[in-house]
């Protein structure tokens, strides 16, 4: 009593039937397989990205920290020199450079 109906499909048929769902189970195995993997390597490329991103920005940081230090420094020799110049044309020209590069890093904002 336990057998199942045939519905008159010959058994060839059947069997080819149960081969292509068995071609196609593995065919989508294979393809979640390959998406997974796909999923892993673009999330090793965005942490590498991130990585790379995060390394030029903090060099972008520390190059301007020492571009601004730079500056700061050659002000405070210029407006010492300034201070301490015999000469009053120098001194004039000295004040003027220092005024002169406070305004174009003013600009570079």
């Amino acid at each position: 009593m336990n057998k199942e109906p045939e519905f008159g499909i010959p058994a060839e048929m059947r069997a080819l039937t149960e081969k292509r769902v068995a071609q196609a189970k593995q065919a989508f195995e294979g393809f979640i397989t390959a998406a997974q993997e796909a999923a892993n390597l673009a999330e090793g490329q965005a942490t590498t990205a991130h990585t790379a991103a995060k390394e030029a920005s903090s060099m972008a940081i520390e190059f301007a920290e020492r571009n601004m230090t730079s500056a700061f420094v050659l002000a405070q020799k210029l407006v010492w020199w300034g201070e301490r110049c015999w000469n009053p044309k120098l001194r004039k020209l000295t004040m003027f450079k220092l005024t002169q590069n406070t305004f174009y890093m003013k600009d570079r904002k």
